[in-house]
This record gives structure tokens, sequence and C-alpha cells, in this order.
């Protein structure tokens, strides 16, 4: 006879909170009755609660995948492991889609690919950021000397929400 073990993956990058076996979900019932009701505690595989020796032991993608979810509200560290490991660099493309699900990191990868490279994937999304950034900020200036415009009688309220591509109501909720 071959032995069938229940194992429980959680994927959540925080602590397991609810009940660990059958005895923890009914907590109420009285100790005379709960010798005749048998405790299930559950096989719980839970990322943020395992070392990263523990981790070490996956031999699979899985390993990846728990690294990634264990440090997914760590920025730093998510990307001080995907660096250090090579592994990350030719990773499976299941595994990878598993990681960007569930750390919902929106990262691209090319479509029919095997194996990607998450690192670069990462590059990516930094890069976008920044580009994201430096362009709120271009937006910012810009508004602030349309408004300062206004406000000096130089230009009116009506071309400086045309010239910023905004209606007046939202140019002047956007007043610095």
């Amino acid at each position: 006879m071959i032995p069938v073990v229940t194992v429980v993956y959680y994927f959540g990058s925080d602590s397991w909170t609810a009940p660990r076996s059958l005895y923890d979900m009914f907590p109420a019932v009285n100790e005379a009755l709960r010798k005749f009701i048998p405790n299930y505690p559950i096989n719980l595989i839970a990322p943020a609660e395992l070392t990263d020796d523990e981790i070490e032991m996956f031999a699979t993608d899985l390993r990846r995948v728990t690294q990634c979810l264990k440090y997914a509200n760590d920025p730093k560290k998510f990307d001080e492991i995907t660096r250090a490991d090579p592994a990350y660099r030719h990773i499976s493309r299941r595994a990878a889609d598993v990681i960007n699900v569930v750390t919902n990191s929106n990262l691209k990868f090319p479509e029919n690919e095997e194996e990607v490279d998450m690192c670069l994937a990462i590059e990516e999304i930094k890069k976008e950021s920044e580009v994201r950034g430096e362009a709120k900020g271009e937006a910012k200036g810009i508004f602030k000397i349309l408004h300062t415009l206004v406000e000096k009688g130089l230009l009116s309220i009506e071309d400086a929400a045309e010239n910023a591509g905004v209606s007046v109501e939202e140019f002047q909720r956007s007043k610095p």
C-alpha cells in the first residue's frame, strides 16, 4: 500500500492565521466529547514561516516560488534573492507565471517561451516605474507653471486646462 499524505501549500506572503487542526477549528467542544473526535492536523507549507534553509530543501521550481512568496513584501530582499540565484535567469515559464500571479508583480515575459529570465523582467518593471515617476514629476512641474501663469493673469484657466490636457475642473483640483 502507498500512503497518501495531504499537504496544504499556502500561497500567501504573510503568516498562516487559520486553524491548523480539527481541534483548532472547534475550540469550544466539550472535553468529554473531544476524546471521541479524531484530531486531524494539517501538513502546512507557509512560506513566511519557513527558514531559508528549509526553503533550500525544495529541489524544484517550488523553491523559487516559495522564496518569492516569502519575500514578496520585502522588495529589497526579493531583488536580492532573484539576483543572487542564477536559476532565476532560466526559470520555467509555469513557475514564473505562478510567481507573477501570487505576488501580483505584473512581470512581462516573452510569449511562447519555456524558460524566462525573471531578472530581466524585474529590471523592465523598474525602468517602467522610473519612467512613470519622471513623467509624473514633469507633469507636476508643468501644472505648477500653468497655475502660476493663471494666478499672474498671463493665461486664462481655460487655456491652461487645455494645455494640460484636462478639464477646467480637473485643472482646478490639481492646484499644487
